[in-house]
């Protein structure tokens, strides 16, 4: 279990995962080594998610 490897209880995961609990730096190091992930891609995953256009996240047009 993701929670477990974490080391965060399930609510606490289940709210991240909702979207109901932001995600500290310390849990974002902690997904990105259990999900085999880096930062970075965290990242720019949660701003496509949320809409952000490429062109602010410093892609070339």
């Amino acid at each position: 279990m993701i929670a477990i490897q974490l080391g965060v209880s399930f609510p606490r995961l289940t709210e991240v995962i909702r979207g109901k609990r932001a995600v500290t730096p310390d849990t974002a190091l902690l997904l990105a080594q259990v999900l085999g992930t880096t930062l970075e891609q965290q990242v720019l995953e949660r701003l496509t998610q949320e809409g952000v256009p490429e062109r602010r996240l410093g892609s070339q047009p």
